[in-house]
């Protein structure tokens, strides 16, 4: 027969423990990179299932993944989103490349 108190004290430690790395799980959801364009530093985070572009200029573009406006590509962290059929940018997480498509003219944007 075990211990009560060897099982009582094993039990916090675990509750403990996992409660501890639940306060990281906020961070952990979100995917972050910063991309080099031609009027500066683009900001491409995806939050949990929403897709956020900000290039500084006050007025990020945002969609939520599944929608008609992103679309990510299987299991890979591989995301299009589309701007009113005018502006459209491919977002790769794992290269960390972002692909902007103003209207026909491509511009490849490297990322870090």
């Amino acid at each position: 027969m075990k211990n009560p108190l060897l099982i009582l004290v094993s039990t916090i430690m675990i509750a403990c423990s996992t409660s501890a790395f639940a306060q990281f799980d906020k961070y952990n959801a979100r995917v972050s990179m910063q991309c080099l364009g031609d009027a500066g530093i683009i900001q491409v985070s995806l939050e949990g299932d929403v897709l956020i572009i900000d290039n500084g200029d006050g007025m990020p573009l945002s969609g939520k993944v599944g929608s008609e406006t992103v679309v990510k590509n299987g299991k890979r962290e591989q995301y299009i989103m589309d701007v009113a059929g005018l502006f459209e940018y491919f977002v790769d997480f794992e290269e960390k490349v972002m692909v902007s498509n103003v209207m026909g003219m491509k511009s490849d944007n490297q990322c870090y």
